[in-house]
């Protein structure tokens, strides 16, 4: 094996609290099945498998996260973890996977039975962006404060150390955006069993997503680039999520107006 010596900042030693990571499992698996549940009863309502995998797909697309984690900067605490897999020398515990299945699960079903019923306009669409990058700063004083993961090294608008650099508040939900759109345009052939092909089609939305707008960040965090510069990069990221979650929300509301017309 060819090995070679580089300068590349190693995330710090942590240490999982059993009490909060118990607790986060605890408040995942609950809401996990009744995200299940509420799945289920629209999928019944509005007869497509979609809505009760949602929360399915949500979980799956947490592969991402070893990756943004190396990238960006962040680490779930290892010790006493209770891991569900590990890649790029990223374990990621089970609490998160079911955080990610919270978090894309409902919002997609928001969105979903509004197409359905009212249509997605872009003013709602960019309110509900909005709702959800105001959602990712309150979560995530929780976790950060109880030590179940971390911020470390050089970040990008870090503005309120005490949870989520603005940087990840402003470019994640763009992974939950372009997944959503990507479902949406290719709606008329997720039917019946091919409605599990959702599953592969959000992990390409959660990559597109968070590779199209992080990577000025994600390059910059990772070379010898200052603290300015790193925050230089970290606003371009941000326009490119804009970039991108408006040309989604263009794509989501032609494709709702479908929706209904075909419904009607």
């Amino acid at each position: 094996m060819y090995t070679m010596e580089v300068n590349y900042p190693v995330a710090p030693p942590t240490v999982m609290e059993p009490v909060a990571q118990n607790w986060a499992l605890g408040i995942g698996i609950a809401g996990f099945v009744i995200s299940m549940l509420l799945g289920a009863r629209m999928s019944m309502k509005y007869k497509t498998l979609l809505p009760v995998l949602f929360p399915v797909a949500g979980f799956c697309a947490s592969i991402l996260e070893p990756v943004v984690c190396i990238l960006g900067h962040c680490i779930h605490s290892v010790a006493g973890q209770m891991t569900l897999f590990e890649t790029n020398a990223r374990p990621i515990p089970i609490h998160l996977s079911l955080a990610y299945a919270l978090y894309f699960g409902p919002v997609w079903m928001v969105l979903f039975q509004r197409a359905i019923t009212h249509g997605l306009t872009k003013s709602y669409l960019w309110k509900a962006y909005a709702g959800t990058v105001v959602f990712a700063v309150l979560f995530e004083i929780a976790p950060v404060q109880f030590g179940l993961w971390g911020y470390y090294d050089k970040q990008a608008l870090w503005v309120f150390k005490g949870t989520v650099p603005l940087f990840w508040a402003f470019c994640n939900p763009v992974n939950m955006w372009v997944s959503f759109t990507l479902i949406m345009k290719y709606r008329h052939l997720l039917t019946g069993i091919r409605s599990l092909l959702i599953i592969p089609l959000t992990q390409a939305g959660v990559y597109m997503g968070a590779m199209g707008a992080g990577f000025p960040y994600f390059n910059a965090a990772n070379s010898t680039a200052s603290q300015l510069q790193i925050e230089l990069a970290g606003l371009m990221s941000v326009a490119l999520a804009f970039a991108f979650i408006g040309a989604c929300n263009k794509i989501l509301a032609g494709a709702s107006n479908e929706l209904r017309n075909e419904r009607s």
